[in-house]
């Protein structure tokens, strides 16, 4: 960067350069008036009166020398003011006093050794303190990595540590998942078996359903002729009943004609029963014979 910055001032082909300058300056600073061309680094920016990228430079880099394109003259910003003892020649490049006009008197080489000495002192000065600077920033830096990588070190072994649980979790969770998987194919048996049972007792019961069905036809059939059979029985047991009935009257009659007083005269006696509703079926019969009997 020194070599750089004394090349813009001693160079003979400054116009090139400047012209070159001028161009960069258009694209960073969108203006071609009163550029600055930073002495420690070669930073060009406009000046302060225009949108003052150069006093930003020097605020952000604290490169305190800077020189103006087309006269070279060296502002210093700490001290807040020119620092120049040599003016360049637009004409011929030549180094001249900034207190006489340009191109009218021009230096001995005892004097300009002097003034190039001085101009090397002041920027070896910058150097050092932006090497001081630097070297804080690395510092600062260094001392910033180690403390993230002492965090980052930290955080490294609580991964480690959550890791490591996290295995252990995996482990067991593995195991709990084996065991599960083991129930699962138990059931799954049990659930195969438990469904062909199902399909099974589902058939019985269809075939239960159809057997019922014949029963139910078959029992009602059978107790159709039940209740023909029972009322066909009801009809004879009232038959019996009836004749049973005639049967104590007349054994009661017989016995009470047997212990009489008047028995003679009831055996030779007649009795007359008189017309009655013609009797039905077998109890007719049986009335018939009684009267036959009783004369």
């Amino acid at each position: 960067m020194l070599i750089f910055a004394l090349t813009v001032v001693q160079c003979a082909d400054t116009c090139r350069l400047r012209n070159w300058l001028l161009i960069t300056a258009v694209f960073e600073c969108h203006s071609a008036d009163s550029l600055w061309i930073c002495l420690i680094c070669g930073h060009v920016g406009c000046g302060r009166y225009v949108q003052g990228h150069a006093y930003e430079h020097y605020h952000e880099t604290q490169h305190c020398y800077s020189m103006q394109l087309g006269n070279n003259r060296v502002w210093d910003y700490v001290g807040d003011n020119f620092v120049h003892r040599l003016l360049q020649n637009k004409g011929d490049g030549k180094l001249v006093e900034g207190s006489a006009p340009a191109g009218k008197q021009q230096f001995d080489d005892e004097k300009l050794d002097s003034v190039q000495l001085e101009f090397t002192y002041l920027l070896t000065s910058q150097l050092d303190s932006q090497r001081l600077y630097f070297e804080d920033k690395i510092t600062r830096l260094e001392q910033q990595a180690l403390a993230e990588t002492a965090e980052l070190q930290e955080k490294a072994c609580k991964a480690l540590e959550e890791n490591q649980k996290l295995q252990g979790k995996l482990l067991l969770l593995t195991r709990e998942k084996q065991t599960m998987d083991k129930k699962l194919q138990q059931l799954s048996s049990k659930l195969a078996t438990t469904q062909s049972e199902l399909q099974d007792e589902q058939q019985m019961n269809k075939s239960l359903q159809q057997n019922q069905q014949v029963w139910q036809t078959k029992f009602q059939s059978l107790e159709k002729q039940f209740n023909e059979y029972k009322d066909k029985k009801d009809k004879e047991l009232e038959d019996v009943k009836e004749q049973l009935r005639d049967v104590m009257f007349f054994l009661e009659a017989q016995k009470q004609i047997s212990e009489s007083a008047d028995r003679d005269e009831i055996a030779e006696g007649r009795i007359v029963i008189g017309e009655a509703a013609p009797p039905s079926g077998s109890s007719a019969s049986a009335r018939k014979e009684r009267r036959r009997r009783h004369r």
